[in-house]
């Protein structure tokens, strides 16, 4: 469990980044003429409800593993507050 603990700083930055960059590279892709500006619109709808479910995801993993590892008193109050 200390191993998964420690990644999740990294996962979150790199979940981050990779969804920039996906949307960069969907940019991209329309500037070149490959995407129509609709294609490029719901891409980037797509990507940036993947980006708010990851942080939400992230913040709410990462306060629930610190409710788990402090538990015992107040745990549930804890856990209700994430």
């Amino acid at each position: 469990m200390e191993m998964l603990n420690a990644s999740i700083t990294y996962d979150q930055r790199l979940s981050e980044v990779d969804i920039q960059g996906s949307m960069a590279y969907a940019k991209a892709l329309e500037k070149a003429g490959i995407l129509s500006k609709a294609e490029l619109e719901k891409i980037l709808g797509g990507l940036e409800k993947v980006f708010i479910f990851f942080t939400n995801c992230h913040a709410r993993a990462y306060c629930l593993l610190y409710a788990w590892r402090h538990s015992g008193q107040g745990m549930d109050a804890q856990i209700a507050s994430c």
